[in-house]
C-alpha cells in the first residue's frame, strides 16, 4: 500500500512511523547503564559496558579503578530504599534536587515549548515575508542540527560554560524578538529597516535552546543523584516541570492578546538571564567527574563548616 505524497494522511503517517519505529530501532543500539546491572548483580556484563564506553579501555588499571568506584557507589547508594520521603527529608538529596530542579525550570521557562507550538502564529504575527509552513521546516531542521552537535559540546566545553553561554545568548535572542514585536504593536517605528530580525532571533533561539538549555538538563539529571532515588527524583521534577509547562502553553495565548507578545518574550528573556545567573554562581561543573567527586562538590560547604565547628570545639585553628 502506498502512502500518498499529497494529503493529510502522508504528513499522518510519516509522524506515527517517526514516533514509533525509529525509536524503537534505536533502543537496540543503546548499552545498559553499569550502575543498573551491578545493582542486579550482573557483574560481568557491567565489565562489558564500561570496556564498550570507556575512552581508556586499554588500560586494566584504568578499568578495574572504574569499576571499583562504580561497585561501591552503587552498595553506598543502595543502604538507602530511595523513595519519595527521603527524597525530600534527607539533606544529602535536596542540594541536587535543587539544582536539578532549577535547571528544568530555565528548560520550561526559556519558551522553548511555547515557540514550537506557537511558531507559525508568532511568524505570521511579525508580518515576515517568510512563509510560517517555511520557517518551520527551517526551524526544525536548526534544531535537529543543534541537537546532533549538542552532545560533542557538552562534553568538549563543560556544562557549567555551555548553559551560560546558551541561556544568555537566548535571552538576547528573546529580548530582540519581544523588542520587534513591541515596536511594531505599541509604536509607530516603522520596521521595515529590521524585518529581517525576528526569524534571525528564533533561529538563534533554536540553535542557542538545542545545544545548551535543551541537553543540559538530562545531563545534570544524570550526574547529580544516586541510583537508589534516581527514578523517583526525575518523576517528581518531570511531572512538576511538565505540569507548569502545560500551564505556560495554555497562558501564552491570552497573555499575548492582553499584554502584547512582546511582553511573553520579555518574559522568556528575563528567565534565560536567570539562567545565566545560576550558572554563573550556583551550579557546579560536573565534567570529567566520579559520582562521588560531585557529591564531595556539592557538600564542600557543609563539609568545611562541620570541620571548622569542630576545630573551634577541640581548641584547634
Amino acid at each position: 500500500m502506498c502512502i500518498q505524497i499529497d494529503g493529510r494522511n502522508s504528513y499522518s503517517n510519516f509522524s506515527k512511523l517517526c514516533a514509533s519505529i525509529i525509536p524503537v530501532i534505536s533502543t537496540f543500539f543503546i548499552p545498559e547503564s553499569p550502575y543498573h546491572l551491578i545493582k542486579k548483580g550482573k557483574k560481568e556484563e557491567a565489565k562489558k559496558v564500561i570496556k564498550k564506553l570507556a575512552n581508556d579501555a586499554s588500560d586494566e588499571a584504568s578499568f578495574e579503578k572504574e569499576f571499583k568506584g562504580i561497585s561501591s557507589s552503587v552498595e553506598k547508594d543502595m543502604q538507602n530504599k530511595g523513595t519519595i520521603c527521603e527524597l525530600f527529608n534527607l539533606k544529602i538529596y535536596r542540594k541536587p534536587l535543587f539544582m536539578h530542579t532549577c535547571v528544568k525550570m530555565v528548560f520550561v521557562f526559556c519558551g522553548n515549548g511555547v515557540i514550537k507550538s506557537y511558531m507559525q502564529t508568532i511568524i505570521n504575527a511579525t508580518g515576515s515575508s517568510m512563509s510560517s509552513s517555511t520557517a518551520s521546516v527551517i526551524f526544525g531542521i536548526v534544531n535537529f542540527v543543534g541537537a546532533l552537535a549538542s552532545g560533542e559540546i557538552v562534553d568538549r566545553f563543560g556544562r557549567r560554560p555551555l548553559l551560560m553561554v546558551s541561556s544568555l545568548l537566548c535571552s538576547i535572542s528573546m529580548l530582540s524578538l519581544g523588542l520587534y514585536f513591541y515596536l511594531q504593536d505599541a509604536t509607530s517605528y516603522n520596521i521595515d529597516a529590521i524585518s529581517w530580525l525576528p526569524v534571525t532571533s528564533l533561529v538563534l533561539f533554536q540553535v542557542f535552546v538545542a545545544i545548551g538549555i535543551l541537553s543540559i538538563h538530562y545531563v545534570i539529571a544524570s550526574e547529580l543523584y544516586p541510583i537508589n532515588v534516581k527514578a523517583v527524583a526525575l518523576s517528581t521534577v518531570t511531572l512538576l516541570s511538565q505540569t507548569l509547562g502545560i500551564g505556560l502553553q495554555f497562558a501564552f495565548q491570552p497573555v499575548s492578546e492582553t499584554l502584547g507578545e512582546y511582553t511573553c518574550m520579555w518574559f522568556f528573556s528575563f528567565c534565560c538571564f536567570l539562567g545565566f545567573l545560576f550558572g554563573l554562581f550556583v551550579l557546579p561543573e560536573t565534567k570529567g567527574k566520579s559520582f562521588d567527586e560531585i557529591q564531595r562538590i556539592l557538600n564542600r560547604r557543609k563539609s568545611e563548616k562541620s570541620i571548622n565547628n569542630k576545630n573551634q570545639e577541640t581548641g584547634r585553628f
